[in-house]
């Protein structure tokens, strides 16, 4: 009796300490506990699992080898494994591998949501629309249809006065300061040519226009992308505040933790 205690108490600890995101912490009290009672092992499939996640946060490739084992041993887990690994990538960053475990999980929502990250919009509201996820489609479109800053339209403006395209992409600052240093650098060449300093014109014209000049048309291309960029990210954690939610991996069984 006194041993089954400490066996629930070591899992306690464990389970508290994953509950809290400590999962370098978790993973030793797991294994200690999986080591000391390895009979306890086949009962646990939960713990199991957390030690999974707990591996995958602190050592992905043990971790993954611990969840492929759980798939082979525990099938019917096979597609809250995937839908675990998904959202481990989508954490990583790695969107096109959280696209394809949220696929094989049949998580249509979630594989949506790893191709709005990866800036596939068209592709994820087709998943919406094949979900049935019609808000988050309209959603998807309707920002579509919003008007954007043309990378194109800034170079031209910029091309014809150097500022211009920078102040059209949004940054005041950067236009006014690449439209003064234009104009310096032509009044010095307009000055040199005046008195007839041709090296002095060539210098000006070699090192201040061609720097400056066509560094505000590359200015205004880069601040109309990421214009585009802030309002794309801004709208997404919109989204995420509105239709998602963090994962956080299961305690009990049964319990669907995440998205």
């Amino acid at each position: 009796m006194m041993i089954l205690l400490l066996i629930c108490g070591q899992f306690e600890l464990a389970d508290s300490l994953y509950a809290h995101e400590h999962f370098d912490l978790a993973r030793v009290e797991y294994e200690r506990v999986f080591f000391n009672n390895p009979d306890s092992f086949q009962d646990r499939a939960v713990s199991r699992l957390n030690l999974a996640v707990a591996r995958l946060k602190t050592d992905a490739a043990r971790g993954r080898e611990t969840l492929d084992t759980l798939a082979r041993i525990l099938p019917e887990l096979n597609p809250y494994i995937q839908g675990i690994l998904a959202r481990y990538y989508l954490e990583a960053n790695n969107f096109l591998a959280a696209d394809e475990f949220a696929g094989a999980a049949g998580d249509r929502k979630l594989q949506g949501y790893a191709r709005l990250k990866d800036g596939r919009l068209m592709e994820a509201r087709d998943v919406f629309i094949e979900a049935r996820e019609n808000n988050l489609a309209r959603a998807v479109t309707d920002f579509q249809n919003r008007p954007r800053r043309s990378p194109v339209t800034a170079s031209i403006l910029s091309f014809l006065c150097p500022g211009a395209g920078e102040i059209y992409g949004g940054n005041f600052r950067l236009g006014v300061t690449d439209f003064l240093l234009n104009a310096g650098s032509a009044f010095l060449l307009y000055n040199a040519l005046r008195q007839k300093q041709y090296v002095d014109a060539g210098l000006v014209f070699s090192f201040l226009i061609n720097r400056f000049y066509f560094g505000s048309i590359r200015n205004a291309q880069k601040t109309a992308e990421d214009y585009n960029e802030r309002k794309f990210q801004r709208w997404l954690a919109g989204i995420e505040a509105e239709y998602y939610s963090k994962f956080r991996p299961p305690l009990e069984k049964g319990e669907k933790g995440g998205f």
